[in-house]
């Protein structure tokens, strides 16, 4: 009886390990046939969504032209503006140089007219004063005093001893041509003089000295050559 139990339970009933066993081996034959896993499912979805990087793919490489073009475009803009800078820089420096200038013309045509006021305020007041001063030398005319005698010097012919007559007449030409005051004369031609004549006419008074034609008349009186009456 004991055998035809243990055949019954071993024929008919399953044992704990049998059915472990069982379990297990029908999940690898689910594996083995193609059924598909959780894990498995889940993982292409994964991939799907982000595509693989590929540098020389046209939206690479269109990314990386215009992240250029915006660096140029900015350092472009900012060295525009640098030039703009500058440029107005100097403008304001011309314009603040120019505006000095101006003052300072300003500032010296005001001194000038100042100058000019205090000369005809003080005319009058001064105008006695020298008139009281005595003339020395009535017969001198005040032209000298505008005339730059130092500038005219060179002009003057070399005084010849030997060519006394001719001399004169020589300066004369040129003083003439040249529209020298005649009060003058006398002081160009000294300049030149030398040996007797100017002997003569540092004998002269002063008063004599600054006439031409007594000069002249002096000169040639010491040389004998005074025209016969």
């Amino acid at each position: 009886m004991s055998n035809t139990a243990d055949g019954v339970d071993t024929g008919g009933v399953l044992s704990q390990g049998d059915v472990v066993v069982g379990h297990l081996s029908s999940g690898d034959e689910g594996s083995q046939s193609g059924m598909p896993d959780a894990d498995a499912e889940g993982e292409p979805e994964a991939k799907a969504g982000l595509p693989p990087f590929d540098p020389l793919s046209p939206s690479s490489v269109g990314s990386r032209e215009d992240a250029r073009l915006k660096v140029r475009l900015a350092r472009l803009q900012y060295e525009a503006q640098e030039k703009a800078q500058a440029r107005q820089a100097e403008i304001n420096l011309r314009l603040e140089v120019r505006r000095l200038e101006i003052e300072a013309d300003k500032q010296v045509k005001l001194r000038q007219l100042d100058l000019e006021a205090m000369k005809a305020a003080a005319g009058p007041a001064a105008q006695p004063s020298l008139s009281q001063v005595p003339d020395a030398s009535p017969l001198v005319d005040s032209s000298p005093t505008t005339f730059d005698v130092s500038k005219h010097i060179a002009l003057v012919p070399q005084f010849r001893e030997t060519e006394v007559d001719s001399y004169f007449s020589a300066f004369e030409r040129i003083a003439i041509s040249l529209r020298w005051p005649k009060d003058v004369w006398s002081l160009l031609l000294q300049c030149k003089l030398f040996g007797k004549a100017l002997e003569v006419c540092s004998a002269l008074l002063l008063e004599e000295s600054l006439k031409y034609e007594t000069v002249k008349s002096a000169i040639l009186r010491a040389y004998e050559l005074v025209p016969e009456a």
